[in-house]
C-alpha cells in the first residue's frame, strides 16, 4: 500500500498465509498485510494471517488514520514499523491496534492507540490445522474485546478478540465465501448459535451443537442428495460431489437449515 490514500477502504475477511521473501537473508517481501510508508485511511479487520517469514501485519511510518482490529496472527514476526529516510520528519497520527490476537509483540508508539490485544505464544484456537480459527471455550479471547462502534456485532458481554466471534456463524473465504449473518440484538449470555465447520469442506463437517441427531442434504433446487444420522456432531461428506447445497438438521422437536459448500 505504499504512498496511498485508501479513503476509508477496507482490507477485511481474508486468510493471508505463506508470505516468503525471495531473498532468504531478509524478511522484506515476507510480510502478510503490509501497510507501507505513507499509507493513509485504511481499516484492516477480520483477517487471519499466518506462516509469514516477516511480520503478520506491518505498519510503516508515516501512517495516518489507520485502524487495525479483530485480526488473528500466528507463526509470524512482531508487529513492527520502519521509517523510510525519504519520509524523515513526517509525523504519524491517529492509528489504532485493538482486539487482535497475535503471537508477536505489539508495536509501541505514541501515535498508535493499543488496547484489548492478546499477545502470547499460547494457542487459544479450536484447530488451526483444519482452519477452525474460532476461540477455545473459556479462553482469554472470549468477551475480552472492546466495542469499537455502535455497529460492532458480538455475542455475550463484549466482543471476542481475534478474527472470529463465538456465537456468529463463521465467515469463510474463497470463491464460495460466506459473510457473517445480518446483525442481531446482542444477547447477554454467550450461547452459541448453530454453525457448521469447516465450510467449505472437502470431507467432513462438524456441528457447533449436539442437539441434532439426523440430517438431510438437498441440492439448491430441492432434490434430496444424502441423509443419515449425526454421530459425535460429525457428518461425512466424502461421497458428496462438489457444489452448493442446503443441509437440514433435525431432532424430535425442531429443524435448522444452513448453506453447505463441498469442494
Amino acid at each position: 500500500t505504499y504512498d496511498t490514500n485508501a479513503e476509508e477502504g477496507e482490507i477485511a475477511y481474508n486468510w493471508v498465509y505463506g508470505a516468503n521473501p525471495t531473498n532468504p537473508a531478509t524478511t522484506w517481501g515476507g510480510h502478510g498485510i503490509y501497510l507501507d510508508n505513507n499509507s493513509n485511511n485504511y481499516k484492516v479487520h477480520h483477517n487471519v494471517v499466518w506462516d509469514c517469514k516477516g511480520d503478520g501485519i506491518r505498519l510503516n511510518m508515516p501512517a495516518n488514520n489507520i485502524d487495525i482490529y479483530n485480526n488473528t496472527i500466528f507463526d509470524a514476526e512482531d508487529m513492527t514499523t520502519y521509517l523510510n529516510p525519504i519520509f524523515t520528519g513526517e509525523p504519524s497520527s491517529n492509528c489504532s491496534f485493538k482486539n487482535n490476537y497475535l503471537d508477536g509483540e505489539v508495536l509501541a508508539k505514541d501515535w498508535l492507540d493499543t488496547s484489548n490485544n492478546v499477545s502470547t505464544i499460547t494457542d487459544f484456537l479450536i484447530d488451526k490445522s483444519t482452519h477452525n480459527f474460532l476461540p477455545l471455550d473459556k479462553s482469554p479471547l472470549i468477551d475480552k474485546g472492546t466495542i469499537l462502534n455502535p455497529e460492532t456485532i458480538y455475542f455475550g458481554s463484549a466482543p471476542d478478540i481475534g478474527a472470529y466471534e463465538v456465537g456468529i456463524p463463521a465467515w469463510t473465504v474463497g470463491p464460495f465465501s460466506i459473510d457473517n449473518p445480518t446483525p442481531v440484538t446482542n444477547p447477554t449470555s454467550k450461547t452459541p448459535t448453530l454453525s457448521i465447520y469447516p465450510n467449505p469442506s472437502t470431507s467432513y463437517i462438524f456441528l457447533s451443537t449436539n442437539e441434532f441427531n439426523t440430517y438431510s442434504i438437498n441440492s439448491i433446487d430441492g432434490k434430496e442428495i444424502l441423509k443419515g444420522n449425526i454421530v459425535n456432531k460429525k457428518i461425512d461428506l466424502k461421497h458428496l460431489t462438489k457444489g452448493i447445497y442446503i443441509i437440514s438438521l433435525f431432532n424430535q422437536t425442531k429443524s435448522e437449515s444452513l448453506k453447505l459448500i463441498k469442494y
